[in-house]
């Protein structure tokens, strides 16, 4: 990421200053200029393994996280929907700007285009809807909750179908 960029979020994210940011991030290397920017008080740096899940999870961290940004892999993505965790999405290649697409069209996310030359205005006005935006929030949950009852029933079916096959396994 180039410091500009890096610059640019850190604006945005100083400028939600009742919000805390958990950003995760991996330098270049020890030299990378990145190191030398003052990074502001409402947001800290992850470098390394984070445990998403651990983020999003309903035990723990649920009540804390009110959105995540995400570029909108497949499996983020699906993280985010089961903890209902309203996302902003920013895809950069392969399966990601589809899926930031199509979730942005069933009003699971908010995209932004990180290459847009007015990025911090549209990040700001993703993250100000996905946190603020008590019509937008009513609407994601519906959303959610219906995939997630999809997704439930698909994993139930798939339990029993297991428990069937192993009961129906002969041991010599």
């Amino acid at each position: 990421m180039s410091v500009v960029l890096f610059k640019k979020y850190l604006k945005v994210f100083k400028s939600f200053k009742n919000y805390s940011f958990i950003w995760k991030f991996d330098y270049d290397d020890d030299e990378d200029p990145k190191r030398k920017i003052r990074i502001p008080k409402n947001v800290k740096i992850q470098e390394g393994l984070i445990q998403q899940t651990t983020l999003l999870g309903k035990e723990k961290a649920n009540k804390s996280t009110k959105a995540m940004i995400t570029h909108c892999g497949y499996n983020s993505l699906l993280e985010g929907v089961y903890f209902q965790i309203p996302m902003v999405c920013i895809p950069n290649n392969s399966d990601q700007p589809y899926n930031a697409y199509a979730a942005e069209s069933r009003g699971y996310v908010e995209e932004v285009d990180f290459r847009d030359e007015n990025l911090e205005v549209h990040l700001e006005n993703a993250l100000g809807k996905v946190l603020n935006d008590e019509n937008w929030k009513v609407e994601f949950e519906g959303n959610t909750n219906e995939l997630n009852g999809i997704m439930n029933e698909s994993k139930g079916k798939f339990i029993q179908a297991m428990e069937e096959m192993i009961g129906n396994m002969k041991f010599n």
